[in-house]
């Protein structure tokens, strides 16, 4: 109800906030009434009266404008809202006490980062952020380094009936031994483009130690996993899978070297792993 959903784009005109307070106040339910009956073609919005394939009856239309004031309700900032939290050293199941610095960052729903608020860990090794006017519509997520590489715990948001969270980041001892790496599946698929064949080949990388593995420097910046490409590849691009092999966002940070392609990101323990989808042009 905030008018920034993600087929905002395709909209013929920006849609209304009509979730909000600021526009219930002024908002003409007779006239919104009206507008769901017959509809609104210059600006998109169908019929959906008796003459539609799928109409509304008269209770189910009241029933949606009256949605629309528990929206204002759910939308509206939370005055006060909390994080309490710990960090878990998943290699040895023990807490971290120290005294280490933990981030709350919130993002809205473009992506945008709206808070950034550090704290540090106390000597029971929990931390704590108050926070005020707090938007529902923002996405949470704590962070810490811990042994020079980046954990972040669960994405999170607030409800105005739970206006206080715990949380849990989990981190893990850095590894240099890479025993425990392997390729859980490896995927080809090929077809001819234009007298050039163009394949793309989908890698699912696992960790099935308790250590975070950092490539075999120590430092991920020099390198983790290798991905070895044909000499003739040409155009190489990669692309990292975030939840499944359906979702995929560019992975600029690969770098060649010698033969390989080498990813910087340290491989954290776990069976959801990292995918890698690597795609190029060969001479048919």
């Amino acid at each position: 109800g905030l008018g920034d959903g993600e087929m905002t784009a395709q909209s013929i005109t920006p849609p209304l906030p009509i979730g909000t307070a600021d526009y219930l106040a002024t908002a003409d339910l007779a006239n919104m009434r009206q507008v769901i009956l017959n509809g609104n073609m210059e600006i998109g919005m169908p019929p959906f009266g008796p003459g539609n394939s799928d109409p509304l009856d008269d209770t189910e239309i009241t029933n949606i404008l009256a949605s629309l004031y528990d929206l204002a309700k759910a939308n509206a900032p939370l005055p006060e809202a909390s994080v309490r939290g710990r960090i878990i050293n998943g290699t040895t199941g023990e807490p971290v006490i120290a005294n280490l610095g933990v981030e709350l960052s919130a993002f809205d729903s473009q992506f945008q980062q709206t808070l950034a608020v550090t704290s540090t860990l106390d000597a029971e090794g929990n931390f704590l952020f108050n926070l005020q006017d707090v938007s529902p519509t923002w996405a949470f997520i704590p962070s810490v380094v811990y042994g020079g590489v980046d954990f972040t715990g669960d994405v999170f948001q607030f409800q105005a009936q739970s206006p206080d969270q715990d949380v849990t980041v989990t981190v893990f001892d850095p590894t240099m031994d890479d025993a425990n790496i392997l390729v859980q599946q490896w995927h080809i698929v090929a077809e001819v483009i234009e007298g050039n064949l163009r394949l793309g080949e989908v890698f699912v990388f696992v960790n099935q130690g308790n250590e975070v593995y950092v490539g075999p420097t120590g430092d991920p910046e020099e390198g983790t996993v290798r991905i070895p490409l044909p000499a003739e590849a040409i155009d190489p691009t990669f692309r990292r899978g975030f939840g499944g092999s359906d979702s995929f966002l560019p992975a600029n940070e690969l770098m060649p070297i010698d033969m390989d392609w080498v990813d910087v990101f340290p491989l954290r323990p776990g069976l959801g792993g990292m995918i890698m989808l690597a795609q190029y042009s060969l001479p048919y």
